[in-house]
Parts: C-alpha cells; sequence; structure tokens
C-alpha cells in the first residue's frame, strides 16, 4: 500500500469508526428516555438526568489520557482497543435491571466519546500541515452519528419491541451496538497501518504535558467549548424546546433536532477546508460573528404581550357627554380615539407572520357625567407587541448555527497541529475535554435559567453572550500578537506601498497557473513553501511582459516587487565608484531578483534590462506583507528561502 493510500485509508477508517463511537455515546438519550416514558423503569428525573450525563462526562475525561496513548503509542492500537471497550459495555448494558447497573454500563461505554482525541492525533500524523484542516475536519464529520442515533435509534426500538408489545426487546438494541463496535475495531484494524510521530513517542510523559500549562491551550479549549459544547447540549435540548415553544410532537421535534444536528456534523470537512485555504483564524472570527447574531435573533422570545401606550388626556376641565370606541366628548369638545382591532395579530395569525408585529388602541377611561380636569385621563391606551417567533424562521436559523458550530469545530483544531505539532494528541485531548465538559455543563445552565426566568430562549442568551467573550478573547490576543511581538511586520504593512506596477495582466489560471506553481516550486526563495502557501503566492501575484532592450528597473528606483522570470533573459549591472558598468549577472527562466524588495522595501541597488522578450511573475511588496502576517510559518520558510540565496551569492563571491 502507497503511503497516500494509506493515509486515505487512515482517514476514512477513522472517521467511519468515530461516527459508530458518537452513535454509540448519545444512545442513552433515546433508550432511557424510551425506557421511563414506556413505563419500564421508573427512574425519576434527577436519575434520568445523569443516566443522560454521565456518558457525556466520562467520554470530555479521558480525551487526555487517551490523548497522551495515542500520541506515544499510535492511534492503530489505542482506537482498536477502546471500540472493544465499548463493545464490551454496550452488551453488559443489554443486561441491566437497576438504576445502579445502567449508571455504572453507561459509565464505561462513555469510553466512546473518547475517541475524538484519538482519531485527531492518528489523522494528524498522515498528512502534512497544510491538509490537515481539512482531514481533521473530514474526520470531524463523524458527529453525525449523534444524528443517526436519533433519526434511526427510535425505528429501531420500535421494531425490536413490536411496537412495544414485546417490551424486552428493547436489549437488542446495545446488542446491536455492541455488534457494531465488534465489527469496527476488527475491520479498522485489519485496514490501517501502525504510524507515530517519532517526536512524540520518544518524548517523557512530562513534555507531552508541558503545553498544558499553555493559556493557548485553555484558550482553544473556550472557543471548543462554544462550538463543540453547544453542539452537544443542543442536540438534546432542541426537543424539549420545540415541544413546549412550538408544541409539536416528540417525532416531529426529532427530526427538528437533526436540522441542526446533522448539518454540524457533516460540515467540519468543509470547515477544514476552509481553514486550510482562508486560515483558522479568520474562519473564527466569521464563526463567532455568526453565532452572535443569530443566537441574538434565537433570543428574542415568541411573545403576545399588551403593554401600556399613548392615551388620551383632556385638554381642558368639563364634563364627559358622550363615550364611545371612536371618540369621547367633554362639553362641547370632541376627542378621536383609536378604536381597539377586531381581533389581535395573535388571533388572526394563519402561521404566515414572519415579523413582530405591534398595534395600537386606546380604551375609554371615563364614562358619561363623569367631571374631568384639564390633562386628567380620558382614555388609556394598549399596545399589543405579537413576535410569532416562526418555525419556518426558527428551524433557518437553527440550520444556521449549526452550520457554524460546524464550521467553528473544525476551525480550533486547525489550530491545533499548526501550533503544538509533536502534541496534538495530548492538546486536542484537553481541547476536547474542555468542548465535551460544555455539553455536560450547558443543560443545567439553561435549566436553571428557564426556570429563573420562566423563558425558554435564555438558553440563547447565554450563548450570545459567551460568544461575544470568545470573540473578544480572539481578537485581543491577534492585536497583541500583531502589535507587540511584531511591531516591525506592523510598521511594514502600514507603510504606503512603492510605485504600482504598471499594466499587468490577468494572474494565470487553470494549466497555466498549475505551471506558474510549478516555476514558484523551482525558485529556491519559494521551495520552502508548502504546496498550499505557493498556491496563495501564486493567487496574489500578477504577470507581466515587457519587449526586449527594455529597462526593468533603475538603480535608486522603489523597490516594489519581487521578479520571477517566466520566460526569457535579463542583465543586471552595477556602475562602479569609477562610473564603469559592470555586468553582474544574467537571469534566465526560474531565477528571481529584486527579493530584498519584499523586506526592506529600499531602493534599488542595481539595473536590469531585458535581453529578449520576458514574461515576469510579479509579488508586490504590500500584498506579500498582508499575506505573511497571516501565517507565521510562511514567514519561517520564506526567511530560510532568503538565507539560501544569500548563502549561494556569498559562496560565488568568495568563489
Amino acid at each position: 500500500m502507497s503511503e497516500r493510500s494509506a493515509a486515505i485509508t487512515a482517514l476514512v477508517m477513522s472517521t467511519v469508526s468515530f461516527v459508530a463511537c458518537f452513535s454509540c455515546w448519545v444512545s442513552n438519550a433515546v433508550l432511557i428516555t424510551y425506557l421511563v416514558n414506556t413505563g419500564t423503569y421508573t427512574f425519576d428525573e434527577a436519575q434520568v438526568g445523569w443516566l443522560l450525563a454521565v456518558p457525556i462526562l466520562t467520554g470530555a475525561l479521558v480525551r487526555v489520557p487517551l490523548g497522551l496513548l495515542t500520541d506515544r503509542y499510535g492511534g492503530r492500537g489505542v482506537f482498536t482497543a477502546l471500540m472493544l471497550a465499548v463493545a464490551v459495555a454496550m452488551y453488559l448494558l443489554s443486561l441491566a435491571n437497576s438504576y445502579i447497573q445502567f449508571l455504572l454500563t453507561s459509565l464505561v461505554f462513555g469510553l466512546a466519546g473518547g475517541s475524538f482525541a484519538v482519531g485527531v492525533g492518528y489523522v494528524s500524523v498522515w498528512f502534512e500541515k497544510a491538509k490537515q484542516g481539512t482531514a481533521l475536519g473530514i474526520f470531524g464529520a463523524g458527529n453525525a452519528g449523534a444524528a443517526l442515533t436519533t433519526a434511526i435509534a427510535p425505528s429501531l426500538l420500535a421494531w425490536f419491541t413490536a411496537s412495544g408489545t414485546l417490551i424486552e426487546g428493547w436489549r437488542l438494541l446495545p446488542r446491536a451496538y455492541a455488534a457494531l463496535m465488534l465489527v469496527m475495531a476488527t475491520v479498522f484494524y485489519l485496514s490501517t497501518r501502525h504510524r507515530v510521530a517519532a517526536e512524540a513517542a520518544r518524548r517523557p510523559l512530562a513534555a507531552q504535558l508541558a503545553p498544558l500549562r499553555s493559556l493557548v491551550v485553555w484558550r482553544f479549549g473556550l472557543y471548543y467549548f462554544y462550538v463543540f459544547g453547544a453542539f452537544v447540549a443542543l442536540a438534546q435540548w432542541i426537543v424539549p424546546y420545540s415541544v413546549n415553544v412550538y408544541y409539536m410532537s416528540a417525532v416531529q421535534a426529532g427530526l427538528l433536532a437533526s436540522v441542526f444536528s446533522l448539518p454540524s456534523a457533516v460540515i467540519r470537512a468543509v470547515g477544514g477546508w476552509l481553514s486550510d485555504w482562508f486560515g483558522a483564524r479568520t474562519v473564527m472570527y466569521w464563526v463567532f460573528l455568526s453565532s452572535i447574531l443569530t443566537c441574538l435573533v434565537l433570543s428574542i422570545p415568541k411573545m403576545d404581550i399588551n403593554s401600556p401606550g399613548e392615551g388620551v388626556s383632556a385638554r381642558a376641565a368639563g364634563v364627559v357627554t358622550a363615550v364611545s370606541p371612536t371618540h369621547i366628548t367633554v362639553g362641547t369638545r370632541e376627542y378621536p380615539l383609536l378604536p381597539p382591532p377586531a381581533g389581535t395579530p395573535a388571533q388572526s395569525d394563519a402561521g404566515t407572520l414572519v415579523l413582530p408585529r405591534v398595534t395600537s388602541w386606546q380604551e375609554p377611561a371615563v364614562a358619561i357625567h363623569n367631571r374631568v380636569e384639564k390633562k386628567q385621563l380620558l382614555a388609556r391606551g394598549v399596545t399589543n407587541i405579537y413576535y410569532p417567533a416562526s418555525l419556518w424562521i426558527f428551524a433557518a436559523l437553527l440550520f444556521i448555527f449549526g452550520v457554524a458550530t460546524g464550521v467553528g469545530a473544525a476551525g480550533v483544531y486547525k489550530f491545533i497541529p499548526e501550533q503544538f505539532p509533536t502534541a496534538v494528541g495530548a492538546v486536542g485531548g484537553i481541547v476536547g475535554l474542555v468542548g465535551a465538559l460544555g455539553g455536560f455543563i450547558f443543560p443545567p445552565v439553561f435549566s436553571y435559567l428557564l426556570r429563573g426566568t420562566g423563558l425558554w430562549s435564555s438558553c440563547w442568551m447565554v450563548l450570545v453572550g459567551l460568544g461575544v467573550v470568545c470573540l473578544v478573547s480572539m481578537h485581543l490576543v491577534v492585536r497583541r500578537i500583531t502589535h507587540e511581538e511584531a511591531p516591525e511586520l506592523v510598521r511594514l504593512i502600514e507603510r504606503s506601498p512603492g510605485v504600482t506596477l504598471g499594466e499587468p495582466i490577468a494572474t494565470p489560471t487553470g494549466g497555466e497557473k498549475a505551471t506558474l506553481e510549478a516555476v514558484l516550486q523551482g525558485v529556491p526563495f519559494f521551495a520552502q513553501l508548502t504546496a498550499e502557501q505557493r498556491k496563495k503566492v501564486a493567487r496574489i501575484g500578477v504577470i507581466q511582459s515587457v519587449g526586449a532592450n527594455q529597462v526593468v528597473f533603475r538603480k535608486g528606483d522603489t523597490g516594489d516587487a519581487l521578479y520571477v522570470m517566466l520566460s526569457g533573459a535579463v542583465q543586471v549591472s552595477h556602475t562602479d565608484r569609477q562610473g564603469r558598468e559592470v555586468q553582474l549577472a544574467t537571469l534566465r527562466a526560474g531565477d528571481f531578483f529584486g527579493e530584498m524588495a519584499l523586506i526592506d522595501g529600499e531602493p534599488r541597488s542595481a539595473l536590469v534590462a531585458t535581453v529578449t522578450p520576458c514574461q515576469f511573475f510579479l509579488l508586490n511588496r504590500h500584498d506579500f506583507l498582508t499575506m505573511i502576517s497571516k501565517s507565521p510559518w510562511m514567514l519561517t520558510n520564506l526567511l530560510i528561502g532568503l538565507s539560501t540565496k544569500i548563502r549561494q551569492s556569498i559562496e560565488k563571491i568568495s568563489g
């Protein structure tokens, strides 16, 4: 099996195994609810809460040790052992007859939640940095296992129990999961290969745990607490929310929950690709902004309330002579009133209203023959505010928030291999732990807020507040890094660019672009870049054609761009102190010149003229500095390329 085939197999099998594990991890949400609703077991609300929460908590707590084991021994053996342990626990669950037995077996099969840390560590060692975001995003799509369980398990229970007539048939569901885990463990072990990062395998435990002292790890944990914790919590919370707010059946509520959970899981692959292409930080900005706006709208509760509005007061003292829904007469002065509507918006809503509706009217506060004083209230104002919180709008916003959490989860895990390449398992484990704890903590918080405010929409208020915290935290860190740790780079970027590049032709596409990237790969200055980074360079550059015997630039001209030769030949010359022109070099296709302009922007130190018609790839200094400010790894690689060029130049001079 080739290296590429082995990598793809590792990714596919890890993803499928994660789907199976995640399906087991959330199975209690369906099984325990079914057993209680059918009266098979009489667990109280607290006991049900613990049976639902214990697997989530276990899956969170084991992520760090499983991540460490994966870093040291490799994901193949750890993943296989994990699935076998879950298979045993699921089978024992089918034998449970008491609350304690259910609790203990749930505690063990909760290990399935730790499969995420194992998969992250195993998948990441098979792919280079430029593709890790996409690979981990694809793997993360295994969260879809939650949606599969909520969609399929109720039908399986109905089938196994003959629609409730053979209630003991429920035991076949955990046995089916046990068989699934046994099959997956066998197939996974036989189809994948062992691989572990050499540096990680040699590192002592203390060194593996060292990154956990970094605030960066816990900041990533905060982000994951938000995007993944909200996913796990809402996947369960949406069902009672929909039943109580929209008066839906449990089956309908389950389908609505899948509108949120399924896209959130599947979209992670796209989130990984976006993180590779645009950078994780840019992706996370959009994730937090869209999440905050979505939850802000969702936090507006469904309402039909009457509030005091604008009333009518007497302009002069007198006796009331007439009162009707449309006017009040005091003496000879008539005061017009806003009559009440035939029905409130809530009464006339046929399910088509979307936006809030405000209706106002006035009701008489006096009777005929009453004597009133000046400025006395004649009619009280009533304002009705009706907001239907349309089910369709709710479903659409749920879908958007689900997509945002899925993309965000992939974005967070794109950060980890970049920042901690030799401790992906350990760091991924702690970040996953914090995120899974969100799924454990959010539901009780939502419950207490519901009890305190009486509003189901209060859960979205929590997510708005936490989203703002995450966004502000990330923005402050970005500003600190940019303005404190790289002030010179900031000043370079903020400098106005030099002279314009003239009239460039369009950047090539298709086959030409592939050729350009191949040329850049052969240029020492760009040789250290990854294929993805060279694509970014090619995308921001332009092509320029110059005829024969033309001056490209003169000594003293503004240094504004790097030139990479695509075709033709140029002569580089310099005037010495005696005024003589000295030929320094003749450059041809694949060579480059003007690289120092990208760094210092100083005037040109030589004259360059074309010998034959030439075509150049031009990289503008301002665009270049903006690009590397978003990619510290690219900056490092380009500096290596620059040092290579300088070393080669010194060797030529000394030789």
